[in-house]
């Protein structure tokens, strides 16, 4: 049995299925921050077999002799040849497909996408921030800096790429803004414990102290933003977009405003969506709603809620997207222009999971693959036309 065919039986495809239950099961317990260490650790060790893509799609890609020649040439003791049972060769085959590609030593059977004005690439890293106090001081953040800020809040930017409040001390009614850039992303801890992380293109105005009682009211400027609230039922968790007010206990949301309809997706607990003169609309975990501020109108549906979350946890994740959908935020998170050669290519679809940390040539060499289109990039506009 030549190796495709030996990873396309019944058998290697089951024992794919049941590895994808399994990460769906621990992604959801991470969503709602209920995952262990042991977990953690598993969820790991999943997701670097299965990849960025499904197996099916990357097997084919990969050249496994050179990159186990490429692995044999740097170890120091000769590699010996056991025999196994089937299961278990599907799974030295899944791990050593994960560390070929884990060191970078894999060889693909297909010509990579090259950058016309090329650069060295480093793997992305872009926590960065401006925090912008009441005063209108502006401070950049980024992973590297730890200071104090000095308008009486004791503000900690940190190793973690987090900003915090816990030790917060500031006046009432003081507030700082933090702004996230294209190509960027930070991470908020309120001086209650309640955790935000923000997304590239986000904009948060938010109290540097929150109350213990009465309303903790933030502002979502612009962008997307997760929130973890901690649960207060003296004092509602307020937030404030556009028309609309999303009015929360204690639990965990997301809530995205890039495109023109405003999505708020619940991952636990239950919130309120609160419109201008109309009822509020009641949402429990697995919903989405959908709120248009020109029409004052809102759709509520259940979702799959790991796509619209994972960006926090360093995925994109796409369910049958349009390419003009997926490009639209890889583009923001690495912070290109998108150039499309027609609109038909845009109404072609993805679906697949890209990891944030990856370069931007490895991300879109997965996206060419899966469709009848070729993507170059030339300065900082990404340029996407029909394959020849």
């Amino acid at each position: 049995m030549n190796s495709y065919d030996q990873y396309n039986s019944s058998e290697w495809q089951a024992f794919i299925a049941d590895l994808q239950r399994k990460e769906a099961i621990l992604l959801h317990k991470k969503a709602a921050g209920n995952l262990d260490a042991d977990e953690e650790v598993q969820l790991e060790e999943i997701q670097g077999i299965l990849l960025n893509t499904t197996l099916a799609e990357v097997f084919p890609l990969i050249d496994t002799e050179l990159g186990w020649q490429a692995i044999r040439s740097r170890m120091s003791v000769p590699v010996t040849t056991v025999r196994l049972n089937p299961m278990r060769r599907y799974l030295v085959y899944a791990a050593s497909v994960a560390l070929v590609i884990g060191l970078g030593w894999l060889v693909l059977k297909q010509n990579r996408i090259s950058d016309k004005n090329p650069v060295v690439q480093q793997d992305v890293d872009k926590h960065k921030a401006t925090l912008i106090l009441e005063n209108g001081t502006a401070i950049a953040l980024d992973h590297k800096t730890k200071q104090k800020i000095t308008d009486g809040t004791a503000v900690l930017s940190d190793s973690a790429r987090a900003i915090s409040y816990q030790a917060a001390r500031a006046a009432a009614n003081v507030y700082h803004t933090l702004v996230v850039p294209r190509g960027g992303e930070y991470k908020l801890l309120m001086s209650d414990g309640t955790e935000v992380w923000l997304n590239s293109e986000t904009r948060l105005r938010y109290p540097a102290t929150l109350n213990e009682t009465g309303e903790r009211m933030v502002y979502l400027e612009s962008g997307e933003a997760y929130f973890k609230v901690t649960k207060n039922k003296h004092a509602p968790f307020m937030v404030n977009l556009n028309g609309m007010q999303v009015e929360v206990l204690g639990t965990s949301f997301n809530i995205n405003s890039f495109n023109q309809k405003i999505s708020t997706t619940l991952v636990e607990g239950s919130i309120r969506v609160n419109r201008k003169g109309k009822p509020p609309v009641l949402q429990v975990p697995g919903e989405q709603s959908n709120f248009d501020p020109l029409t004052g109108g809102i759709t509520k549906s259940e979702v799959d809620i790991y796509p619209f979350t994972s960006w926090k946890d360093g995925w994109l994740v796409f369910n049958d997207n349009s390419i003009g959908e997926v490009m639209e935020q890889v583009g923001r998170w690495y912070d290109y222009r998108i150039s499309f050669e027609s609109q038909e290519l845009k109404a072609l679809r993805f679906g697949g999971k890209l990891r944030k940390s990856k370069k931007i040539t490895d991300v879109l060499n997965v996206i060419e693959r899966s469709n009848e289109l070729k993507c170059s990039i030339s300065g900082q506009t990404i340029y996407i036309q029909h394959k020849n």
